[in-house]
Formats: C-alpha cells, structure tokens, sequence
C-alpha cells in the first residue's frame, strides 16, 4: 500500500493516512467493502474523486469530515456508532484520513469504549 501508516488492527479493520489510486484498487482483494474517510475534502493531499474510484469498486464509501482544529464529540459519536454496525454486520471495513492521526485517536477511542 502507498498510504503512509498503514496498520491492520484486526482481520477486519485497516487504518491508514490517505489511499492513493493504486491502494483503492486493491481493497476488494483485501475483502475490504467498505471506506471510511475521516478527512475533510479540503486536507492537504486529498484524493480528487475517491468516492468515484471506491464506489465504482461496488465498496461503499462513507466521509465524516472531522476537523483537525476542532474535532466534534458528534464527529467521534458518529463514527464509533457507524465502525460498531458494521463490525456486527460483519463488514471488513477501511478507516483513513490525511495521516491516520484522526483515524489513531477514533478507533483507540472506539476500542477503549467497546471494552469498558
């Protein structure tokens, strides 16, 4: 993978920084069906037309754009819901952002909650 801080957490779960073109089309060979994108579409490196390249993959794509200045509890609330259902549904899900910073500190979150 081109991403920088590329980690599989589980065999389900994948974090990175931003996916490149070529990383895009490798996921269905990973299983992976479905892209989370916690980075705003103005970050630095943004890929123009990601949800195009994923989608036409037959993944599903979803971005909540979490600001790095200011992150919203609602921001973390509704990803930790969203990575919860479809951990259920048993998806193998993709999680990035520009660096996988964001990404780090809401699935850590997300983990710390799951296990309390």
């Amino acid at each position: 993978m081109d991403a920088e801080n590329t980690h599989q957490v589980f065999d389900w779960l994948w974090t990175s920084g931003q996916l490149s073109v070529a990383d895009i089309a490798a996921l269905p060979r990973l299983g992976v069906d479905t892209v989370i994108n916690l980075a705003p579409p103005t970050a630095h490196n943004a890929l123009l037309g990601e949800a195009e390249h994923i989608t036409a993959l037959g993944l599903s794509y979803i971005q909540i754009p979490v600001d790095w200045e200011q992150p919203q509890v609602s921001d973390y609330q509704t990803f930790s819901v969203l990575l919860r259902a479809l951990q259920r549904e048993g998806r193998r899900v993709w999680v990035h952002c520009a660096r996988n910073m964001r990404v780090s500190a809401f699935v850590g979150s997300a983990l710390t909650d799951r296990f309390r």
